[in-house]
């Protein structure tokens, strides 16, 4: 592929997206596992063998809370992780969001491969969390990177 960002990723605090931009109109993927929805819930559940992502996950948090994390993303940055009951090992943010993101891939059912993504890291983040986001994790999941924050009208492109 060419020079070119082919998808934009919204990884949200509490929804995530992936769009496209196609013949000058945004196209956004519809998640296969959840019929007319655009969007992500930013939950993931881990069971012995299974890991859960959105809604699915979502809809544990109140039967098993000891094993699904869903406020994860303000918790970029820091040295905090999520204890996880059903697999008996610690999670943290980053690690959180890469499986937000491999979900995310699932959306794209064009055949495309994600060559080139702009991940939008809140304009609430600190530099902290921005960095945090930067993560090499991601880059196991996604080919090339780039971060746009839009901070009232300072505006960045980073790519990593």
């Amino acid at each position: 592929m060419e020079n070119t960002i082919n998808y934009g990723i919204d990884l949200g605090t509490t929804n995530s997206a992936i769009a496209k931009f196609v013949k000058g109109e945004v196209v956004i993927f519809s998640n296969p596992q959840d019929y007319g929805r655009n969007t992500l819930p930013s939950v993931v559940m881990y069971k012995k063998d299974k890991i859960q992502v959105g809604n699915k996950a979502k809809e544990f948090l109140e039967k098993d809370p000891k094993s699904v994390v869903g406020v994860f993303k303000r918790k970029m940055g820091t040295t905090e992780s999520f204890k996880i009951k059903s697999i008996n090992e610690s999670k943290t943010p980053i690690e959180l969001s890469a499986q937000v993101l491999k979900e995310l891939k699932t959306f794209v059912n064009t055949g495309d491969t994600l060559d080139a993504v702009v991940i939008t890291i809140p304009a609430s983040f600190d530099t902290i969390q921005s960095n945090a986001t930067k993560k090499q994790e991601y880059k196991q999941v996604l080919n090339k990177l780039y971060y746009y924050k839009n901070q009232l009208q300072q505006v960045w492109l980073t790519p990593i």
